[in-house]
């Protein structure tokens, strides 16, 4: 899919010197929105998705389009819990308004953060697990996990991550 359509009117293949055309750039239709009209350049200028040119000459005119910004929301992880054996998996869901025009990357910021995938498009979720082996004592630690996104607000989150090790009531 393209990032939008332009409407000719008149719409002919030949014009009459001094025939006035009008240009309206097109966001597309659901599910293609991750796109939307920015501005005109080349023989048009301006941000008004409507612009009118007169024919006097071969007319070269561009429409661009920027990149929809979305919010994602992100759920969060519970404390994991180490005491004899690993805790068990969670799932994080990353989630917008439910478009999928946007692509993320998930970067474990520690050592005994590990994650079922590291990129993905739109709506998903992963797993979240820990390595215990890599915690080096017991106590409570606090990692993290670095969200990027493309096509979100805000571009950069950071997902904390909770680990107890050991007995908590000691």
């Amino acid at each position: 899919a393209g990032r939008g359509n332009i409407a000719i009117s008149p719409n002919q293949v030949d014009y009459a010197a001094g025939t006035t055309v009008t240009l309206t750039a097109q966001n597309l239709p659901a599910p293609d929105t991750c796109f939307v009209f920015s501005h005109w350049t080349g023989d048009a200028i301006g941000t008004n998705p409507v612009v009118q040119i007169v024919m006097d000459t071969a007319k070269h005119v561009v429409a661009n389009y920027t990149r929809r910004q979305f919010p994602v929301t992100v759920s969060t992880l519970d404390t994991f819990f180490v005491q004899t054996s690993p805790p068990q998996s969670q799932k994080l869901y990353l989630r917008n308004s439910g478009l999928a025009c946007y692509d993320w990357t998930v970067t474990a910021n520690d050592p005994w953060i590990m994650l079922s995938k590291n990129a993905g498009r739109g709506d998903d979720s992963l797993i979240v697990s820990i390595l215990a082996s890599a915690i080096p004592c017991q106590g409570t630690h606090v990692g993290s996990i670095s969200l990027v996104s493309n096509g979100s607000i805000p571009r950069n989150i950071i997902i904390p991550v909770i680990v107890q090790v050991g007995r908590s009531d000691v």
